[in-house]
């Protein structure tokens, strides 16, 4: 599991929490990234308006990542959703932002599985 190098940008108006998914708004400010794929996980909390350590997401990251939903029918290479930017569907979604690396033999809500942004 690679980690990220911190680069330090601008929270947005909302404040953020470790792990969130990420991306820079049109003023260039860090927001929750929804069901988007992520550019940046935050790597600490930060208040509205303050500096945030945050990692780039790339390709060879894997994160571990909190399930939403049961997740009996997930396996390693399935694309799941995205939801608020800090936890993933727990059903196959072709649409998906994440690909499934491991399920750590994880199938409901609350469990964690280890997922690639790609």
């Amino acid at each position: 599991i690679n980690v990220p190098e911190p680069e330090y940008l601008t929270v947005g108006t909302n404040p953020i929490v470790a792990g969130e998914g990420l991306v820079l708004n049109t003023s260039g400010k860090l927001v929750n990234c929804g069901t988007a794929k992520p550019t940046f996980v935050a790597l600490s909390g930060a208040a509205a308006g303050a500096e945030a350590a945050v990692g780039r997401v790339t390709p060879d990251c894997v994160f571990d990542v909190e399930l939403n939903a049961d997740a009996s029918a997930l396996v390693p290479g399935a694309k799941v959703a995205l939801e608020g930017g800090l936890k993933v569907g727990g059903a196959v979604a072709s649409d998906g932002v994440a690909t499934v690396v491991n399920t750590l033999d994880s199938t409901k809500s609350g469990e964690i599985i280890r997922v690639r942004f790609v």
